[in-house]
């Protein structure tokens, strides 16, 4: 009679295995990719207004939030006649033209207001919507 080689064994994950791993993953990713997220716009713009807010209120004095083409965003007080920045900044500041913040925080766009153009919400310092 000739002997029978021993089986062999097969080296492979089973079903329960790689459903553990693939759970173990789920659960990582889902901690750990939020904190990777970039920051958003609305997040820029939040941050320049509230700290340029700050600023006024801190100094009891109005201050004109202003931001370029290229995403830079400057804070000066609007009785500086030196031009001198308070607080500078990069990112998407969410503001078409310059805003003046008042010391008590509420803001209105600088300059003169045309008819006929969406009005004003002082508090978010952007057009109200309808």
């Amino acid at each position: 009679m000739q002997r029978l080689p021993p089986p062999r064994r097969r080296r492979a994950f089973t079903l329960l295995e790689l459903l553990v791993v693939l759970v173990l993953l789920g659960l990582t990713a889902a901690f750990v990719l939020p904190s990777l997220r970039l920051p958003s716009r609305t997040a820029d713009a939040e941050t320049a207004l509230v700290r340029a807010r700050a600023i006024a209120v801190r100094r009891g004095e109005s201050v004109r939030l202003q931001a370029d083409a290229g995403g830079a965003w400057t804070v000066r007080a609007t009785a500086d006649t030196t031009g001198a920045i308070l607080l500078a900044g990069s990112g998407d500041a969410g503001i078409v033209h310059p805003v003046v913040i008042s010391a008590l925080g509420t803001c209105l766009p600088e300059g003169t207001v045309a008819v006929g153009v969406r009005a004003w919400d002082p508090v978010r310092c952007a057009e109200a919507r309808h």
